[in-house]
């Protein structure tokens, strides 16, 4: 079960929702989107693709190609922060893998707070409010937008419908520092996460429209749906068919997350 919760996001932090996990039950679905994530994870470790990760423990991770399933081994509930895609790399940067554990960063400054943040018993909402906290100060590279942070904003405002040259001309910079910045920060080029991006809003689009697929794909600036089709085993690593058959379960993901 998935509970969202209202409060006062900072630029970097887009929303917070909480989920009750069951084993063999209860599977959370995070379809690539673009955004990274930061889950506080309590109580009894869950598993992030079928990677273990221990309790207690504050686990982040870089936008990904494909999609994220987080599941448990006893009940529990999870704490997940989903923040625009600079602010993970400018925690982790330059690191390659996917997954972080960054109990680090509250073991010092906040660790009046980490005792009570991880107490499976204590006020959900609480804890919350104290997650929120801790990401929110959190020292990183910069507190100010900067030229990547402007582009990838732009990209979902334009729901990847967008070219590297366009991008280019709006910011005036080159496709150079583009690749760079995203390559450094993000993880991914600036040509997979449009393409992310694009395939990102089609799905949704696929979810809530009475349009035929063939016409939403074309809409949606691929060549035909043979096109959209191949786009989707690339980045998603599964093929549409087999998306579609398992959509009951992404779909209430997909809507919960942007609509």
């Amino acid at each position: 079960m998935l509970v969202r919760h209202k409060l006062p996001f900072n630029h970097w932090l887009l929303d917070i929702y909480s989920i009750d996990l069951k084993p063999h039950v209860d599977s959370h679905i995070i379809v690539p989107n673009g955004y990274s994530y930061i889950l506080c994870i309590a109580k009894n470790k869950v598993s992030i693709n079928s990677k273990n990760i221990t309790k207690d423990t504050i686990a982040c991770f870089k936008p990904t190609q494909k999609v994220v399933s987080i599941d448990c081994h006893k009940p529990t509930t999870v704490i997940v922060a989903k923040c625009i895609p600079t602010y993970a790399g400018y925690i982790i940067n330059n690191e390659q893998k996917r997954i972080y554990n960054l109990n680090h960063l509250i073991s010092s400054k906040h660790s009046r707070w980490s005792k009570q943040l991880f107490n499976s018993n204590s006020d959900l909402y609480l804890r919350i409010q104290l997650f929120n906290s801790i990401l929110s100060q959190l020292n990183f590279k910069t507190i100010h937008k900067t030229i990547l942070d402007n582009i990838v904003l732009y990209i979902h405002a334009c729901k990847g419908k967008i070219s590297i040259k366009e991008l280019t001309q709006r910011y005036s910079c080159s496709a150079r520092y583009i690749q760079k910045q995203f390559k450094s920060i993000i993880g991914i080029t600036p040509k997979v996460y449009l393409n992310l991006a694009k395939l990102y809003y089609t799905l949704l689009e696929l979810e809530i429209t009475i349009k035929s697929e063939a016409d939403v794909t074309i809409l949606n600036y691929y060549y035909d749906h043979s096109h959209f089709s191949k786009t989707v085993k690339s980045l998603l690593g599964v093929s549409y068919s087999k998306y579609k058959s398992s959509k009951s379960n992404l779909t209430s993901v997909l809507l919960c997350e942007d609509y």
